[in-house]
């Protein structure tokens, strides 16, 4: 399971990975941590139902997770975009 659901981060060469779907698929932009910062705010929100059409009948529940991040770019010349093959 992704650390992105859970709340743990994900990393890679023990340093953290962001998920966005800004970034095209196959694409990936790496950077110098001290250009830009991540801007947490609140905690993971989680919400569920089964109140929606016919999934109380069918005994189905609906689960919707989000998270609010912003990141503020100090330096854009400290990042780079990659195409993954």
């Amino acid at each position: 399971m992704s650390g992105q659901l859970t709340g743990a981060t994900d990393v890679l060469w023990n340093k953290p990975v962001y998920l966005s779907s800004l970034v095209g698929s196959g694409t990936a932009v790496i950077g110098n941590s001290q250009a830009a910062q991540v801007w947490n705010r609140g905690g993971v929100r989680v919400e569920s139902t089964n109140s929606h059409a016919s999934n109380f009948v069918l005994d189905l529940s609906v689960i919707r997770a989000e998270r609010r991040l912003g990141l503020t770019v100090y330096r854009p010349t400290g990042f780079t975009e990659i195409r993954l093959t």
